[in-house]
């Protein structure tokens, strides 16, 4: 019978005997390790602050439901982490909201909230909870434009405060600027502002600085496809199918836009998704991928 030893051994003595054990115990050491970090990935769930208007709180007006696209987006984030690791997307949003135009409840109270205060409220509330957003998704400004009558000079501070709350807390930010709001015309000053906010949102992104190392969050703006989103544009048939009335989307409307911040994300989200950090840590180093 041959034995073990002269199988895995080439007869050599005590040297190779005792690498062979090295290697041995390094290869388990490196397994017991991953073990770990997985099991880590796993209880550590990456989660994602969506914050906004009706928009972002997906308002169907024509059947009088909400659909929003966290719903999509976070089946599509379940679907990417390999390992089991649970995505927890939280919608934060109200019909009518903006920078400066106050919020409504669904019955159309009014409510004394505005995108800063919320998303300093949601902030605030996950470092109680002991837990930070690797990212938060901003979209808000179109209430503003419209109903509230503002320029775009008036409301990118507000939209910066905003930022800048979640930059701190250690998420990223995805920025997402308003698309076409059909209920005033294309030649409309007000459409001009619409467009002047989307330079001035690009601009400032462009300035902020870039990542010093992997720990630091950024701030990224999503480029909607005029494809899917310039509803001024596109076949009424494709509008009728994406845009439920002249500002809020369908269903199939909100879906696509999950894909888009999807699209955004998914390369700066590491498979584990998150590593697991209590919300006693640095700010620099809070939930960050």
């Amino acid at each position: 019978m041959t034995s073990i030893r002269s199988v895995l051994l080439p007869r050599r003595g005590w040297q190779q005997a005792a690498w062979l054990a090295a290697v041995m115990c390094s290869q388990l050491l490196l397994l017991s390790a991953s073990a770990q970090s997985c099991q880590s990935a796993r209880q550590c769930p990456f989660r994602l602050l969506a914050v906004g208007d009706s928009l972002t709180k997906g308002a169907v007006p024509s059947k009088q439901l909400n659909h929003p696209y966290s719903i999509r987006l976070r089946a599509l984030l379940k679907k990417k982490f390999k390992n089991g690791a649970t995505p927890v997307v939280t919608t934060a949003a109200y019909n009518f909201m903006g920078v400066f135009q106050k919020a409504q409840n669904d019955d159309g109270q009014a409510l004394d909230t505005t995108l800063v205060p919320l998303t300093r409220r949601q902030l605030h509330k996950a470092k109680q909870q002991g837990f930070a957003y690797q990212w938060v998704v901003v979209m808000a400004g179109i209430n503003d434009l419209g109903a509230g009558d503002r320029t775009a000079a008036e409301i990118m501070p507000r939209l910066v405060e905003a930022y800048s709350l979640a930059l701190a807390s250690g998420a990223n930010v995805l920025a997402i600027p308003p698309f076409p709001n059909r209920f005033v015309s294309r030649s409309s000053q007000n459409e001009q502002e619409r467009l002047q906010l989307g330079v001035l949102m690009q601009s400032w992104v462009a300035q902020q600085p870039a990542a010093a190392d992997c720990d630091q969050p950024r701030v990224y703006l999503l480029d909607l496809p005029s494809f899917w989103f310039d509803f001024w544009s596109m076949p009424p048939e494709r509008r009728a199918e994406l845009q439920d009335d002249k500002l809020h989307l369908t269903e199939r409307g909100y879906d696509l836009l999950a894909w888009q911040v999807f699209n955004a994300i998914s390369p700066r989200v590491p498979l584990q998704g998150c590593w697991c950090r209590d919300a006693a840590s640095s700010s620099r180093r809070q939930g960050r991928l």
